[in-house]
């Protein structure tokens, strides 16, 4: 009997294995590389970069030079130092006196209630935006020169409302690097990224690296009041943008968009804390059927390896479609993932219950030294749960 539940689970997985392989193939088709758009027009309106930083001493002086060698001809940029502990303020004042009038600096020590810290930043950008569009990024983000000029070509070609670039993480081992391809690949299994493009779908992607947004869309729906409790805020854009009307993109790249994410498996792992229990809505069944089906995912294939020479090909064919998808995702995810995909998704279920069990014993979330209380979390949640992702949701 336990042998033929096994036998059932393996062929599951084959299946679950092979849909995956024909959306990522399929999804190519819809999710381009930003570094192939090649601008034709001359038409380069202003571009507010708004850059909130919190304890960023190590890269956003780095971050804020590489902005400014940009070959766009019209940008300012308005950068936040957000209750920052380290000497942020005094890197950023420093840039002010090398940038003169194109950088703003705005120094934020008060967090009032019912924000979070990050979107409450984002806000205080936008009160000294006066460009058509609104670049939100992060303060340890690095763009290329020619980077700006192809996403408002983008976004003015498809006539967008809302334009992300995923960036190209970085990594300094390829453990590392197939670590976070993991991670990503979950990620995107969960929030069907792989659709995110489809004009006729509700599915939506963001990136906190790489957010443009038409500014009179932004400011005529109140999009950063709507998210200002929801912890997946870049995503939550997105989904709104799509909701509301407006016209959502994603891209991928090569170099155009790089961001350190999280340093080292321990990093990754608390890293991703603030995230994972609110990307199932704090739903402490889900948690039980997350964990089971990851570990199910993880750790079932091998028995295959017990049943002779039958259940060796199948174990290598489902190897074989998890390199596919590993390698068809992004253009830094490797094929390689998919030898590591068993300890990544061990990592998951422990980062989602280190996250869950945070949660409740503090009754809410604890991020760079803020408390966001569960009642507010919940109150405050945009994204729909991903087993309810095609259905109606509320636009608050």
């Amino acid at each position: 009997m336990m042998a033929l539940l096994i036998d059932f689970g393996l062929v599951g997985i084959s299946f679950f294995w092979l849909h995956l392989v024909f959306r990522v193939i399929l999804s190519q088709k819809r999710f381009p590389l930003i570094d192939d758009v090649e601008p034709t027009s001359l038409d380069f309106p202003l571009i507010s970069v708004i850059m909130p930083c919190k304890d960023e001493e190590t890269s956003v002086s780095q971050s804020i030079e590489k902005l400014f060698q940009s070959d766009y001809p019209h940008l300012e940029v308005i950068a936040i130092n957000d209750r920052s502990k380290d000497l942020t303020g005094e890197r950023l004042d420093q840039a002010k006196s090398n940038y003169q009038d194109r950088l703003t600096v705005v120094h934020n020590e008060t967090l009032p209630p019912g924000v979070l810290g990050k979107v409450h930043a984002l806000q205080l950008g936008l009160t000294n935006a006066k460009g058509e569009y609104v670049l939100l990024m992060d303060g340890d983000v690095f763009l290329q020169k020619e980077t700006l000029k192809k996403s408002i070509f983008a976004a003015k070609s498809k006539n967008l409302d809302h334009l992300s670039i995923l960036p190209h993480l970085i990594t300094d081992t390829a453990l590392e690097k197939a670590m976070n391809a993991t991670f990503f690949v979950l990620l995107s299994i969960a929030l069907n990224l792989y659709e995110a493009n489809h004009p006729k779908k509700k599915t939506a992607m963001g990136a906190g690296a790489f957010t443009l947004l038409r500014t009179s869309f932004l400011k005529k729906h109140n999009l950063l009041d709507k998210v200002k409790l929801e912890v997946i805020e870049d995503v939550a854009l997105a989904y709104l943008t799509k909701q509301l009307g407006g016209r959502s993109f994603v891209y991928d790249t090569r170099e155009q968009v790089k961001v350190r994410f999280q340093q080292g498996i321990t990093g990754l792992i608390k890293g991703t804390e603030k995230n994972t229990f609110s990307g199932i809505h704090y739903s402490y069944a889900m948690l039980l059927v997350s964990s089971l089906g990851l570990i199910l995912l993880a750790v079932l294939p091998f028995f295959a390896l017990l049943n002779g020479l039958t259940g060796a090909f199948l174990f290598c064919l489902i190897l074989v479609m998890q390199m596919i998808v590993f390698q068809k995702t992004l253009t830094w995810t490797p094929f390689y993932g998919a030898i590591v995909f068993p300890a990544g998704a061990i990592l998951m279920v422990i980062s989602l219950w280190r996250s869950a069990i945070a949660f409740f014993k503090n009754k809410g979330i604890v991020w760079r030294e803020t408390f966001y209380s569960a009642t507010d979390l919940k109150k405050g949640k945009v994204l729909p749960p991903p087993w309810h992702f095609l259905g109606k949701s509320k636009i608050r």
